[in-house]
């Protein structure tokens, strides 16, 4: 199930850019939100803030790496926690990698659409939004689960 589950967020991201790439790709920007949230059609050659701008090949591999690895630490120890957070989180993160790999891969940057210029924030796309919230929920996960902390430092963790 959490491959379908995959798949199709790849898609939504996937057919998000898509219309993005059909509807404003030659045009200006659409205020969603005046002053706050607008869509702008950039073709991203880099990373967040513009950073490493054609190191395309660097992404790939770099993302290739990651998606390898968290699919081998999945199946060893998340996949036996049975934890249903962690599976979500393993969800987004992957689903939101994927997207964006799908775009380097194919086109040679990412397409990214989705401006809050109120706060000078990157231009970003579905499968990033993706990637922040699974990390967002990792570090509570985290920062909420003493036991967890504890079993990764060898030690056992008794309520009281």
């Amino acid at each position: 199930m959490r491959y379908f589950i995959i798949i199709a967020l790849i898609f939504l991201d996937q057919f998000t850019k898509y219309l993005v790439v059909n509807g404003l790709k030659y045009k200006d920007s659409i205020d969603i939100v005046p002053s706050i949230l607008r869509l702008d059609y950039v073709e991203n050659t880099g990373a967040a803030f513009g950073i490493m701008k054609d190191a395309q090949m660097i992404f790939i591999i770099i993302t290739i790496t990651f998606l390898i690895m968290a699919v081998i630490y999945y199946e060893k120890e998340i996949k036996q926690q049975k934890n249903r957070m962690y599976n979500i989180i393993y969800i987004l993160i992957l689903a939101g990698a994927i997207g964006n790999l799908i775009d380097r891969v194919v086109n040679k940057y990412v397409v990214d659409f989705i401006s809050f210029y109120v706060i000078n924030y990157p231009v970003f796309n579905i499968a990033d939004s993706f990637i922040c919230i699974g990390c967002v929920l990792l570090g509570v996960m985290v920062i909420m689960n003493p036991e967890s902390r504890a079993t990764q430092r060898g030690e056992r963790h008794e309520r009281v």
